[in-house]
């Protein structure tokens, strides 16, 4: 069952609100969290086959990945349109490209849901942790075949089951534990952890020659206390579950969280390394 117009828009608003609430977090944290996505980020790019002098769509690009290193890629003849729905990431997206003195980017604040392009716009199509986030994902995935030239490639990555991605899970459970709360839907970055449902998915949207893996990536820490401070950052969503309790309660709370990431993913040269699978799906528009 669809939601209604009136609560898809505040699901929407609510998402948007969230991220926006997360940009400080993220301008400060996205090096730590960039430099563990970096293979993923590399491998969407070759399911993608994206190319010097290709015009790409990133589509959720968020603080402008793969956006920025697609736009590396395709060098000074290519493009890269990056879209997302939070303005405050899109401007962490576009200093990084500044930086880094890309003129071949462009950001947009715009939703997946919301696309608007010509027929046959581009060379490739990328979307990394953002399609779990969309309404109609059957239906954002058949605007981007339409704008998707003939023999391009969608490739799109989505986080794995809970339990295989401790980097987000762990603080989760660990709450849900500590306050002894009923059983909780899962969090919506794992809504698509399957990849027999994508693959079905990008066939109903028409892609052919669909490809399916999966990759595990490392985000490391200095240690447990860094691991805690950067979920502080990056998580509203977590800070708004803890809002009604006591500033010694939420201490407690964080307390646990550096126990329970310490005890399991401390390394022997005193770095803490979480692992993170994820699902990678590729498609390509027939010719």
């Amino acid at each position: 069952m669809r939601a209604s117009p009136r609560s898809l828009a505040a699901f929407k608003a609510q998402q948007q609100d969230a991220w926006d609430k997360a940009v400080r977090g993220w301008q400060e944290w996205w090096p730590v969290f960039e430099q563990g996505a970096q293979p993923l980020t590399d491998r969407l790019l070759d399911l993608a086959g994206v190319m010097a002098g290709n015009r790409v769509l990133d589509i959720a690009t968020g603080v402008g990945e793969p956006a920025v290193s697609a736009a590396l890629r395709v060098g000074l003849e290519g493009e890269v349109v990056g879209i997302d729905r939070s303005g405050g990431m899109l401007e962490v997206a576009r200093d990084r490209a500044e930086r880094l003195g890309l003129r071949n980017t462009t950001f947009l604040q715009v939703a997946a849901e919301d696309l608007n392009f010509p027929e046959n716009s581009f060379d490739a199509g990328l979307c990394r942790w953002g399609l779990m986030f969309v309404d109609n994902m059957v239906g954002v995935l058949e605007r981007v075949h339409c704008y998707l030239r003939p023999g391009a490639w969608l490739a799109v990555a989505v986080w794995a089951a809970s339990p295989k991605v401790p980097l987000i899970s762990l603080p989760l459970a660990v709450i849900a534990r500590t306050l002894r709360l009923p059983p909780q839907p899962d969090d919506a970055s794992f809504t698509l952890a399957n990849r027999h449902a994508l693959v079905h998915a990008f066939g109903q949207a028409g892609f052919t020659k669909i490809h399916s893996e999966t990759i595990t990536l490392t985000t490391t820490f200095a240690d447990a206390p860094t691991y805690t401070r950067y979920l502080q950052a990056v998580s509203p969503n977590l800070t708004t579950k803890l809002a009604s309790l006591s500033p010694d309660q939420q201490n407690c709370l964080w307390q646990a969280v550096e126990e329970t990431a310490r005890q399991r993913y401390i390394s022997p040269d005193g770095l803490l390394r979480l692992p993170g699978e994820a699902i990678c799906i590729a498609g390509q528009k027939s010719w």
